[in-house]
């Protein structure tokens, strides 16, 4: 009986101890660890919003590390040691500035609770920004005299080499007075208007371009200023960019063309080039793809280089070779020089091929 009593005795001071032994570590209590700013303002600037937690252990609780999940949110926290029982504080500050529509963003807040243990915390905030109305300077940044554009540069992006495409950006005229808007030295593959043809003071318009890449007959990205004139003085350009590139079918991107270069090297270097001294180098490949390669274009980063080929298209295991030309008339120093060639491989990321050349001119 005694040796029973003895027994409970122990097991129940045991488990005091254990249970102390336990208890012996600090711990971040959040009451709130999600707040919703519902709708704020971007004209407001950022919003804040204070997550308070209480120090709930039995050991003092250091925060050691508090991270963001995006530069917008802006923590800051308690860095001295909270006492057990003592409250501690991340202060997070959301900026809306350029960011209209809903948010949901996380903050982790790390802290240590004893000398070899960590405690994380999630806190979470989230809302919708109400985007600030414009200024006429923030909405067309872009100036052609009296004439505000959102955009100077038209781009197409990818047009197929029979298509026909249409595109318009916006304009305002931030001036005092009417003026007549209208555009000269408009290539053939171009039709370029702006309704109305003339803007009253801060009158909105729309500029609006059809580029015709059967008439361009080109290939890769191409580039056309248009000179715009304002009351017929000359105010600038607008630049009209594109990439005229084939859309293949599933069928195509299969069986697509490789063009492999010996060695997989597409780069040579000349060493030291005495001036005045053409040198060149042969970059041979071969087509290890399904079916025939095509290329459509070559150009060179400057007059000094030439690129030869002696065709431009070549079946499936064909090997040939592109001939670079550099002549170091008139250059010195170090040299680093491009031939570009543009093919029909039907991978967005491999159909334009850049070899280099490199070298060092000495006297």
């Amino acid at each position: 009986m005694k040796k029973t009593f003895f027994s409970l005795i122990f097991a129940v001071f045991f488990f005091s101890i254990s249970s102390f032994a336990q208890q012996k570590e600090g711990n971040m209590s959040f009451p709130v660890k999600e707040h919703n700013f519902q709708k704020i303002k971007e004209a407001d600037g950022p919003a804040s919003y204070k997550f308070e937690f209480t120090n709930t252990g039995s050991m003092p609780v250091i925060i050691t590390n508090v991270q963001a999940s995006c530069g917008c949110t802006t923590p800051k926290w308690s860095e001295a040691p909270i006492p057990p029982g003592g409250k501690g504080e991340i202060n997070v500050q959301y900026d809306p500035r350029n960011r209209p529509g809903t948010f949901n963003k996380s903050i982790s807040v790390t802290a240590k609770v004893t000398e070899t243990k960590m405690q994380t915390v999630e806190l979470k905030i989230m809302g919708e920004v109400l985007q600030k109305e414009k200024s006429v300077e923030e909405e067309y940044p872009f100036t052609l005299g009296e004439l505000r554009m959102k955009n100077t540069r038209i781009a197409f992006a990818k047009v197929a080499p029979t298509e026909t495409k249409t595109k318009t950006t916006e304009v305002i005229n931030n001036g005092k007075n009417p003026i007549k808007v209208a555009f000269k030295n408009v290539p053939q593959h171009l039709t370029i208007s702006i309704k109305p043809a003339v803007l009253r003071p801060k009158e909105k318009g729309t500029i609006e371009v059809t580029f015709d890449a059967k008439k361009r007959n080109d290939w890769d990205i191409v580039e056309d200023p248009v000179q715009v004139t304002i009351d017929g003085n000359e105010k600038g350009n607008v630049i009209v960019l594109a990439t005229i590139r084939e859309t293949f079918s599933k069928e195509q991107m299969k069986n697509s063309p490789k063009m492999e270069f010996d060695g997989k090297v597409m780069s040579f270097d000349f060493g030291n080039i005495k001036h005045g001294q053409k040198v060149e180098h042969e970059f041979k490949f071969k087509n290890t793809g399904k079916s025939t390669l095509k290329i459509y274009k070559s150009q060179t980063s400057c007059g000094c280089t030439i690129g030869e080929m002696k065709k431009r298209e070549f079946e499936p295991e064909e090997a040939s070779s592109v001939k670079v030309i550099f002549d170091s008339t008139g250059k010195s120093g170090v040299i680093n020089q491009t031939v570009t060639l543009i093919t029909n491989i039907t991978d967005d990321s491999a159909y334009r091929i850049i070899l280099i050349i490199k070298g060092t001119i000495v006297q």
